[in-house]
Order: structure tokens, then sequence, then C-alpha cells
């Protein structure tokens, strides 16, 4: 159970960088106001 643990818990933290990653190198900036144009303010 403990092996499945830290099985899953480096997956998972795995994934996570994989995702930021990703994230930062299709980023667009935006100004402050596109932003809140996004989000609905």
């Amino acid at each position: 159970m403990l092996a499945e643990f830290k099985f899953r818990k480096q997956s998972l933290i795995s994934n996570f960088h994989k995702v930021a990653k990703e994230t930062s190198e299709s980023a667009q900036p935006m100004s402050k106001e596109e932003l809140a144009d996004q989000i609905g303010l």
C-alpha cells in the first residue's frame, strides 16, 4: 500500500510539472483589461 502511495504521489508531481511547463511555453501575455474581460469582471 505504501509503495502504491509513493508511486501515485510521484506520478502526480511529475504530471504537475509537465502541465506547468506546457502552460509556461504556450502562455500569451495579456493586459489587465483583457484579463478582466476574459473572467467577466
